[in-house]
């Protein structure tokens, strides 16, 4: 059984958990969103927009 400082110590560790892990996805879809991972791979052939 646990005692307080355990259950704070777990508390604590599951709310930084996630934060880090919202934050860690919520960076890759801003960067997926401005392009920036789009000049990581040169050989990839570029798509033109669809003509209007």
């Amino acid at each position: 059984m646990m005692d307080k400082h355990g259950w704070i110590a777990l508390g604590l560790g599951t709310f930084f958990s996630l934060l880090i892990g919202c934050g860690l996805m919520a960076l890759m879809f801003f960067s997926n969103r401005s392009g920036h991972d789009d000049a990581a791979d040169p050989f990839r052939e570029r798509r033109k927009p669809p003509a209007e």
